[in-house]
């Protein structure tokens, strides 16, 4: 079983309104696009998605997983940047890592770093640039997890006796 997350993401991010990078230094916010919900619960939702169906499988927890459930390799990602620029460039930067659990080691440390271009002042082609960074940060993390050993098998019931 994998476990997704904690992700954390810059608390420049915490707000409903889409992010937009005018210098190095500087984010400015929209005054007319927002996020549906919480940029956070979204993020997570889709990454979970992505990796469900890059790895084929539907034993992805999204963390806090409940303490009866058993979690092989817990993938923890701290995003660093998740908006685009004025010049219409997306650009996801993420450190992530996967830890084997049962013996609390970390098998893989690494940084994803996407850029995505897209027409400037377009709201759709600027959300599906983001989106299309996130998939290949899911496709990264899928890679990676692809190389390690399998996560166990779900226990199955012993059949009963009479």
């Amino acid at each position: 079983m994998y476990g997704l997350g904690p992700i954390e993401l810059p608390a420049y991010l915490d707000r409903n309104e889409l992010a937009t990078r005018v210098s190095p230094t500087e984010v400015t916010y929209s005054t007319t696009e927002r996020w549906a919900e919480p940029l956070a619960a979204t993020f997570t939702a889709v990454l979970l998605q992505d990796l469900c169906v890059l790895l084929d499988t539907n034993r992805i927890l999204p963390y806090p997983w409940a303490s009866g459930e058993r979690v092989d390799y817990q993938i923890e990602v701290d995003v660093l940047q998740f908006d685009d620029d004025v010049s219409g460039n997306a650009r996801l930067i993420a450190r992530w890592r996967v830890k084997d659990v049962r013996n609390a080691t970390y098998l893989v440390a690494k940084e994803t770093n996407v850029a995505k271009s897209r027409a400037p002042g377009d709201s759709s082609a600027r959300v599906a640039a983001l989106s299309d960074a996130l998939r290949d940060l899911g496709q990264d993390i899928a890679d990676a997890l692809r190389r390690l050993p399998a996560p166990a098998a779900p226990p199955t019931s012993a059949p009963r006796r009479k």
